[in-house]
């Protein structure tokens, strides 16, 4: 559906409005942001923090056609960095949040495993990325619906007579329809409304737009407005449109140059300077710099 190339694009406007930004390329089976970016074969990598060879990811963090833009490149090479221990994820995960940016934009890979569910949960703001037709949009849910599942699973582990009941209702990868989420709730209320009140906040507090590509405008509004509508009956979480990319061929010419679009062709920069404006001016985003972090798992 494009992710990385919006997440390219979006990652090399915010650096020409004066911004430092870090690119992650968190796919970790799949990297080729680099390429993208007209790097042919990134000196190092994502590897080397992994690894250990390299102490912190401002070490590895490699400069890119746009001023202010860095790039953390992946290393799709090593079938160890593509299933990282729990350890390691976390201590990635910990490291972005050191990063000197004022931005951090993650790609993560395709599909819902669990490292990507986990890199899209730590982010002060999700981006679902999908197309036009049927089967992108059901993906799109589908992936957030595993998303708030898994969150509400790792949060309610604290309480062990909670999480058997809520392991049952969800599965043991926390895969469940919609109407599931709803039994959850109403399990946690009866076991214990402390952490019902909980569960309530973390959904409440999620924070997820949806950017739809090769679509104008008004095909971008009708497809967020059926996911919107389902994603709030089942789950409970609002989903805002943040805006469409329009089909471009100028968009798969930068593919093959390796050169991002808004760089050269003004109408694809103005498609994503309209998302941008849109999530730069949204509140959630500016809350994320002065509210505390979220709340913490409830504790037995």
């Amino acid at each position: 559906v494009g992710k990385s190339l919006v997440a390219c694009n979006l990652a090399c406007l915010l650096a020409r409005r004066g911004a430092r930004v870090v690119l992650v390329d968190a796919d970790l089976a799949g990297a080729d942001l680099h390429t993208l970016l007209g790097v042919g074969r990134p000196e190092r990598t994502l590897e080397d923090f992994l690894s250990r060879r390299a102490a912190e990811l401002e070490d590895v963090l490699l400069p890119t056609v746009q001023p202010g833009l860095r790039l953390l490149a992946g290393a799709s090479a090593f079938l160890e960095i593509a299933n990282p221990r729990y350890a390691q994820k976390q201590r990635l995960i910990r490291a972005i949040g050191r990063l000197q940016a004022d931005f951090a934009v993650i790609d993560v890979g395709a599909g819902a495993s669990l490292n990507n569910l986990d890199f899209f949960n730590a982010a002060d703001l999700g981006l679902l990325v999908t197309a036009p037709w049927p089967t992108a949009v059901q993906n799109a849910y589908a992936f957030l619906k595993l998303a708030v599942n898994r969150r509400v699973v790792s949060g309610l582990a604290a309480r062990s007579e909670v999480r058997r009941e809520v392991a049952a209702l969800l599965g043991p990868q926390g895969e469940a329809t919609g109407a599931d989420l709803a039994r959850v709730a109403a399990a946690a209320r009866r076991l214990d409304p402390g952490s019902y009140r909980w569960m309530l906040q973390v959904l409440t507090a999620l924070r997820v737009r949806l950017v739809v590509n090769m679509a104008g405008p008004a095909e971008a509004e009708r497809v967020a407005a059926t996911l919107a509508d389902t994603s709030y009956r089942f789950l409970r979480v609002r989903v805002p449109c943040a805006g469409g990319v329009p089909r471009d061929a100028a968009l798969e010419s930068s593919v093959r140059r390796m050169r991002p679009a808004v760089l050269d062709h003004p109408q694809v920069a103005a498609a994503f300077e309209t998302i941008l404006s849109r999530l730069l001016a949204d509140p959630d985003l500016a809350a994320c710099d002065r509210e505390r972090p979220p709340p913490a798992a409830p504790r037995s």
